[in-house]
């Protein structure tokens, strides 16, 4: 067991750390400030109007419930 635990901190001295690269650095954004998500109609890229109308564009908001269903069960936008 000693012979094993020596072989082991010899490797471990033996071979050399690289150096871990420079950290990115991430924009700074506003913490109160929202993301700005996308409409959940499918296939539609226009901005949102936020959670208040249920994330659809001033394009989508006269859907009718049912294909804001089916839009929210397919996921976001493809």
């Amino acid at each position: 067991m000693a012979e094993l635990a020596g072989e082991i901190a010899a490797r471990t001295q033996a071979t050399p750390v690289p150096p871990s690269p420079p950290p990115e650095i991430a924009p700074v954004r506003n913490p109160n400030q929202s993301k700005i998500r996308v409409c959940i109609a499918r296939l539609c890229q226009n901005q949102s109007k936020g959670p208040r109308f249920r994330y659809l564009c001033e394009e989508h908001l006269g859907a009718s419930k049912k294909q804001i269903k089916e839009w929210k069960a397919l996921g976001a936008s493809v």
